[in-house]
């Protein structure tokens, strides 16, 4: 069966990248909306994302029980992500259960489960080479 739909390989930090930026920048490449396209996920009981006074957030995916007090754009936040306050981050990708300490700034970086961003923090890959934190790293 030919298939037409949206695939791509996420065999690599590139393509991953690519996939996840592909969510946000390109609406018709994949349409969350379309009912003929199920979703099955597992889901996890947690609050709603929390919005504090410094939050600013456009153009991104924030997951349930997440909690932001700085700045997000173009981004991916996965389950229970912590942005501190007055954080920067723009075009990363950031997985369940990881936090960014309060003034960091972050673009173009991908930050995989349980890692936290609370030492160095002015972290900055490219757009053809993102920056990855692998999963519980302290940075």
């Amino acid at each position: 069966y030919p298939f037409k739909g949206y695939w791509r390989d996420v065999g690599t930090i590139q393509s991953l990248w690519e996939a996840n930026m592909d969510l946000i920048n390109d609406p018709e490449a994949v349409d969350l909306n379309d009912p003929q396209w199920r979703i099955y996920t597992n889901t996890n009981d947690t609050p709603p994302t929390k919005y504090l006074a410094n939050a600013n957030v456009k153009k991104s995916f924030v997951a349930n029980g997440a909690v932001i007090d700085g700045t997000v754009e173009n981004s991916i936040l996965g389950r229970e992500v912590t942005i501190g306050k007055g954080a920067v981050i723009k075009n990363c990708v950031i997985f369940s259960g990881s936090k960014i300490a309060s003034g960091a700034v972050l673009e173009n970086v991908i930050i995989d489960k349980r890692a936290k961003v609370e030492k160095k923090l002015e972290l900055k890959g490219t757009e053809t080479s993102p920056l990855y934190i692998k999963e519980g790293d302290r940075v």
